[in-house]
C-alpha cells in the first residue's frame, strides 16, 4: 500500500474555496446515484418574507458556486431554488473520506484514489499543428538543416496520433501515473492550459480517480507467419499504448482539483 496521510476528503475543513479543474460529470453523477439513491439537481427552500423583502447572507462554501432564483409565492412566503453545483461534488468527496496519498506501490485493480502531486497535461492536438508549421517557417524557429529530418519524421509519427488529452501525475516517490481527459471536463480549454502554464501545472493538485496496474505487455511480432488478426491487434495496440506512456499504472481521472488560499 502507498503513502496515505490523516487528511481526508482532499482538502482541509478550514479550506475556504476549491478549484475544480477537471470534472467527469457523468462519473460524479454514477458515483453520488449509488452513495444517494439519486443526484441532487436542486434544492427548494420555502422562507417565510413580505413583498418588496429581501435575503442576504454571507456566502459559504456550500453556496458560493451555486445560482440563486428567487420567486415571490404571496406576501407571507417565498421559494428560494438553489443549484448545487460544485456542492453535490464537496459532499461526494466528504462521504467517501479517501485518504489523500503522495506514493503508492504495490497492484491495484480498480480501485478509487485521491492521489496528491504534480500534474502535467499534454494536448496531442496542439503539437501536432505545431510541427507542420515549424517545418514551413524554419528560420523563424531556428530550425537547422540538421534536424530537419528528425523533426519530419516526428512529425509523421504525432500526425497518426488521435487528438487526446494526455493526464500524467507524478507523485512524491517519484511514480508517474497516466491518463487521458475529456475536453468537455475541463474548466479552461486544453489550448489555453498549455499556453499559460506550458506542460505541467503549477503547485500540487489532488487527482481522483480510478487507478489499476497497467505494466507493459512484452508482445513480440514471432515472424512474418500470422497468427490471427486478434493477435495482431493485440500487438499493435500494446505497442501504441508503450509509446503514449511508460508508466505502469493508469487512472481514470475524475476530478482534478486544488485548494485556493
Amino acid at each position: 500500500m502507498g503513502k496515505e496521510n490523516e487528511t481526508q476528503s482532499g482538502f482541509s475543513e478550514t479550506t475556504s474555496l476549491i478549484d475544480f479543474l477537471y470534472i467527469d460529470e457523468a462519473r460524479v453523477d454514477s458515483l453520488i446515484s449509488q452513495l444517494r439513491n439519486g443526484t441532487l439537481r436542486s434544492v427548494t427552500r420555502t422562507v417565510g418574507t413580505s413583498e418588496g423583502s429581501s435575503l442576504s447572507g454571507k456566502g459559504n462554501l456550500q453556496i458560493a458556486s451555486g445560482k440563486i432564483k428567487h420567486e415571490n409565492k404571496s406576501k407571507e412566503s417565498a421559494a428560494e431554488k438553489y443549484d448545487p453545483y460544485h456542492n453535490k461534488i464537496i459532499q461526494l468527496l466528504q462521504d467517501l473520506s479517501l485518504s489523500v496519498q503522495d506514493s503508492i506501490e504495490g497492484i491495484y485493480s480498480g480501485r478509487l484514489v485521491n492521489l496528491r502531486g504534480k500534474v502535467r497535461i499534454r494536448d496531442i492536438q496542439s503539437i501536432k499543428a505545431l510541427f507542420p508549421l515549424m517545418l514551413k517557417n524554419q528560420k523563424l524557429f531556428g530550425v537547422t538543416k540538421a534536424i530537419v529530418q528528425t523533426l519530419k519524421g516526428i512529425s509523421d509519427f504525432v500526425q497518426v496520433l488521435n487528438d487526446s488529452i494526455e493526464l500524467s501525475v507524478e507523485l512524491q516517490d517519484g511514480i508517474r501515473i497516466s491518463g487521458n481527459l475529456k475536453e468537455n471536463g475541463l474548466s479552461v480549454r486544453q489550448a489555453d492550459l498549455a499556453r499559460t502554464y506550458g506542460a505541467e501545472l503549477p503547485g500540487e493538485w489532488y487527482v481522483m480517480g480510478i487507478l489499476d496496474y497497467t505494466p507493459r505487455q512484452n508482445r513480440a511480432f514471432t515472424g512474418p507467419k500470422i497468427q490471427s488478426i486478434e493477435n495482431i491487434i493485440d500487438q499493435y495496440t500494446d505497442t501504441v499504448r508503450a509509446l503514449y506512456s511508460e508508466s505502469a499504472y493508469s487512472i481514470i481521472p475524475v476530478l482534478i482539483f486544488r485548494e485556493i488560499n
